[in-house]
């Protein structure tokens, strides 16, 4: 029973983004709000949302992608057209990377804070909760807090750990090697690792690399914490963005005589530069696979190389949506168990590899429920890409 009022699923992600949203609104068995967005001759920008959503709970969706302060400033026009013009009952930020949270601290003087600004921004809009996947640091959980907007942090190792135990199961592993390019990464990795251990008999070890930083997107990597033993690692780390972390630490697994590498990145920031990496990685036979998620669309050569795959997020975000709006527990999006059911009318970790495919299903062709919108299906050796 909804107990916010009916769902209002409103996305002013650019396009190549909105399949995101069409996905889960089918899994939902709802329609997207239309939206207009019109800018005048001097840039400003204005929006409408072309359908009423008073008394709604309503979800916004805003991607992560250039120019970032331009999308931030859009997800807050809608939020004031929802909020203001529309009266929606409640509000609800769906930002599947969080915006700024790599600025949660200052390491310098008279440095900014980008979360901080971020969450003002949204507090001040009586935004009342978001809903986020893989944040850099646990802490912005109590940061939103701070400022009463309740956020559903949807942690992604649980289907790391998932991925993890398919791919050594197809490989034949009885162990392997989870590892962080940095220290930093440690704890993240650790849940992942922990995940691993409580749902199946491989046996695996925990590395990480000692990183030092070189400018604002450049690091090395010098060494790793433990010796490699010619088994198969994989890498786990948040943020894919010029991929020199993941290279180096690629590069330095191969010297210290890994078997072979698999790299699991929860978002594909792919910053400028990123290209000549990845095709360096995707080049390497040492490197079988590459994973990402779909916070954010792949672009480029992560849009076409056979070699990288997509984990896709909808099955999740719907069902967090689903509770949040019927004001149930929410203690199963955390569970790895609850998360792989949620998988398994689509077949997820049990083939090859796995896609979000085919043009985004039509409300009809689902139930209330949720039923299986989005269709996901194994496609082995093609491309991995949302729609």
């Amino acid at each position: 029973m909804s107990f916010y009022g009916p769902i209002a699923i409103v996305d002013v992600s650019p396009e190549n983004a909105r399949p995101f949203s069409q996905n889960i609104a089918n899994l939902l068995g709802v329609r997207c709000h239309p939206i207009s967005l019109n800018k005048f001759g001097d840039g400003e920008t204005n929006i409408l949302i072309d359908k009423s959503v008073r008394g709604e709970d309503v979800y916004i969706f805003q991607s992560y992608q250039p120019p970032i302060g331009e999308r931030m400033y859009e997800l807050e026009l809608a939020v004031s057209a929802a909020k203001s013009g529309g009266v929606a009952r409640r509000i609800t930020a769906v930002l599947p990377y969080c915006f700024g949270m790599r600025g949660e601290r200052q390491t310098k003087p008279r440095q900014s804070l980008p979360i901080d600004v971020v969450i003002k921004n949204l507090s001040r809009m009586k935004v009342q909760s978001a809903i986020t996947v893989g944040l850099h640091e646990d802490s912005i959980s109590t940061m939103f807090g701070l400022l009463d907007i309740k956020l559903e942090h949807l942690m992604f190792e649980p289907l790391a750990a998932a991925y993890m135990i398919d791919t050594a199961r197809r490989a034949g592993y009885s162990e392997f090697i989870i590892a962080s390019p940095d220290i930093g990464g440690m704890k993240r990795a650790g849940r992942v690792r922990d995940h691993v251990a409580l749902n199946s008999n491989l046996r695996t070890r925990l590395v990480a690399g000692d990183k030092y930083r070189t400018g604002l997107d450049q690091v090395e990597i010098a060494a790793f914490t433990a010796p490699l033993h010619g088994q198969p690692i994989i890498f786990y780390d948040d943020i894919g963005g010029t991929l020199g972390t993941i290279d180096d630490a690629v590069k330095l697994a191969k010297k210290e005589g890994a078997k072979e590498a698999y790299v699991v990145l929860i978002h594909p920031v792919l910053a400028d530069g990123f290209q000549p990496k990845l095709e360096k990685l995707c080049g390497d036979s040492f490197v079988r696979e590459i994973l990402f998620s779909n916070t954010i669309p792949l672009k480029g050569l992560a849009s076409i190389d056979p070699k990288i795959k997509t984990l896709p997020l909808e099955p999740l975000v719907a069902a967090t949506i689903r509770n949040m709006n019927r004001d149930e527990s929410m203690s199963n999006m955390h569970k790895y168990e609850a998360i792989c059911e949620l998988y398994k009318p689509f077949g997820l970790f049990s083939q090859p590899s796995y896609v979000l495919i085919g043009a985004p299903m039509s409300a009809s062709q689902v139930s209330a429920e949720g039923g299986n919108g989005a269709k996901l299906v194994s496609v082995p050796q093609t491309v991995a890409r949302s729609s």
